[in-house]
């Protein structure tokens, strides 16, 4: 059975503000996960904690947790921890361990192999098993009919009721699998892992087959509050301008200033290869997994103003007046994904 990657006993955090989605393989609540864990928990903020959490959600004592994080700021030890740290900080070591799938998934594109759950588990350095037996530890069943899914429901609940094997649905295997690439440098591999738990998996898919097929042009302005950029395809004349800022908003819009088509209430296929292409050149991966956490639970609202100022910079780069150079993605860069 796989084992915890971090080991919490004695040591002492602190959590404040509420979680969104919190996953249901955790438990209950992150304290309750925690003090399973063996961590102590605090409830105020001292500069000799191992780990302070700040959720996205209001809470009792955030506003005061906020107020002396900002006051002991290169004074204390510990770390700070947003909700997709915290995953992160109680995540499994997953690597090694055996995974059996069975049925059919929503979340997938028949025929696309990498939008699969299967192949999302490979990437977590899983093992996928060709036959549910007492050798697997982990069993994703998906919601939909599928030849031999039947029979391996059947097959699970006898080895669940063994002690030997974890049954897991669809939204239960992608909430495990947050959690695994988001602490530290991910790399790309890791990056989308994550960006498959927190996403469609089948624009994560579009976005990666586009960088595979052909060079983009990406130009990229990021601070620490928001990240824009201007997408231009080498073989096409469209143009996009996706946004993702720190809290979560985002959108994207054509130079017409209309909103994206790719849109419909989640993260486009441009703002995702974005995302990819400032990750790949060197970018804070990390950084933007915990943006995109935000946004995947979030509505979209394209600040067209932004996108507007994103594109007329664009043109003055293109005209020579502004210098705003592109950063420009190769195929082979992504082909191993």
């Amino acid at each position: 059975m796989a084992t915890w990657a971090e080991d919490l006993r004695g040591k002492r955090v602190a959590v404040f503000g509420g979680m969104i989605d919190w996953p249901s393989w955790l438990g209950a609540d992150p304290i309750a996960a925690l003090t399973r864990r063996g961590a102590l928990i605090a409830d105020k903020v001292t500069p000799d904690l191992d780990w302070v959490v700040l959720g996205p959600k209001r809470g009792k004592g955030k506003t005061e947790a906020e107020r002396a994080v900002a006051a002991q700021s290169g004074k204390a030890r510990y770390q700070l921890l947003d909700q997709p740290g915290l995953e992160h900080l109680l995540r499994m070591d997953l690597a090694g361990s055996r995974f059996f799938f069975a049925g059919g998934f929503d979340r997938a594109d028949p025929g696309v192999p990498a939008s699969h759950p299967s192949a999302i588990a490979t990437a977590a350095g899983c093992v996928v098993a060709d036959t549910l037996d007492e050798t697997v530890e982990f069993a994703v069943i998906g919601p939909r009919r599928a030849a031999g899914r039947l029979a391996a429901e059947r097959t699970a609940k006898e080895l669940k009721a063994s002690g030997s094997l974890t049954v897991l649905d669809e939204e239960a295997f992608f909430q495990l699998m947050r959690g695994q690439g988001g602490g530290g440098d991910t790399g790309l591999a890791g990056m989308l892992v994550e960006l498959n738990a927190l996403l469609d998996p089948k624009r994560v898919r579009r976005a990666l087959d586009m960088l595979q097929k052909e060079r983009f042009q990406l130009y990229v302005d990021q601070d620490e509050e928001r990240l824009v950029g201007v997408v231009r395809s080498q073989t096409s004349v469209g143009l996009y301008a996706p946004h993702l800022r720190a809290d979560g908003r985002f959108g994207c819009a054509t130079p017409e200033l209309d909103e994206c088509m790719g849109v419909q209430g989640k993260v486009c296929k441009h703002l995702i290869l974005l995302v990819l292409g400032v990750a790949s050149s060197g970018g804070d991966g990390a950084g933007l997994l915990r943006w995109v956490s935000k946004a995947a639970g979030a509505r979209p609202k394209t600040d067209m103003d932004l996108a507007a100022q994103a594109f007329l910079r664009h043109q003055g780069a293109e005209a020579g007046e502004v210098d705003w150079r592109p950063t420009e993605t190769l195929p082979e860069d992504f082909y191993a994904f």
